[in-house]
């Protein structure tokens, strides 16, 4: 058998409480900025221009695929969703 609906309800009561507000889509950023290679910073200051990431491959003489994982691991590590939270997460955390 399952539980019923109440009871769920019930458990869920005395939880909700206890649950830290976090604004929908957001995580937030660890205590110390994110420790980040002299590439990476170089890939951030390029995004937070508005380049595409054709330009930055070229720009910084890489591939686009070798930008596209660099960016991914900027992403982990700022913990953003895409490249307009990562510039401002960057921003927030003094690293641009």
């Amino acid at each position: 058998g399952g539980a019923s609906v109440d009871s769920l309800v019930d458990a869920f009561d005395g939880a909700s409480s206890e649950v830290a507000t976090v604004a929908p889509g957001t995580v937030p950023l660890p205590a110390a900025a994110p420790d980040l290679s002299e590439r990476e910073v170089a890939i951030l200051r390029l995004l937070a221009a508005g380049r595409a990431n054709k330009g930055i491959a070229k720009d910084l003489g890489l591939s686009p695929n070798t930008v596209k994982w660099y960016l991914k691991g900027l992403f982990e590590k700022l913990h953003a969703n895409g490249r307009a939270q990562a510039v401002s997460r960057a921003k927030d955390a003094g690293l641009l």
